[in-house]
């Protein structure tokens, strides 16, 4: 927000209504301010120092910002990075199931060799870890979408 000027001693001009009552700099190496030369277009400011003005083109900044931010490589990388982690999680967590599965699969083998009356309990057991498999898989999707929304 730019600042409005106001005089600092007593060699100083007072403010004058028509101009912008902005505080610029004077060029140069100098560290003085003096106010601003053009004419008032809005509340007493021109065009260029409003503070609507400047609001908006500090938003229009910061798009062009977080644009060029999230191409850039870093963040592709950093993003690429995730979703092989995403992954890496989800092979994991889908070894696990499918080790059951197969943990239950010659559980069942076993129980049908030697106790028939159990084949019922082995396939509801391994019917529960392919549908948790199924949730799995379905959890990643989602994440999935959402990362991409």
């Amino acid at each position: 927000m730019p600042s409005e000027y106001k005089p600092r001693d007593l060699y100083a001009s007072p403010l004058n209504p028509d101009r912008c009552k902005a505080s610029v700099p004077y060029g140069g190496r100098s560290v003085s301010f003096h106010q601003c030369q053009r004419a008032p277009w809005k509340d007493g400011w021109c065009k260029q120092h409003h503070p609507d003005t400047e609001a908006e083109r500090r938003k229009q900044s910061e798009e062009r910002y977080q644009q060029k931010r999230t191409l850039s490589p870093l963040s592709q990388l950093t993003r690429a990075y995730d979703e092989i982690a995403r992954q890496k999680r989800l092979v994991g967590e889908l070894t696990e199931v499918l080790d059951a599965i197969l943990d239950a699969q010659i559980a069942n083998w076993f129980s049908y060799t030697k106790l028939p009356g159990k084949i019922e309990d082995a396939e509801v057991e391994a019917q529960k870890l392919v549908d948790r498999a199924y949730a799995l898989l379905a959890r990643h999707q989602k994440e999935t979408d959402d990362a991409e929304a």
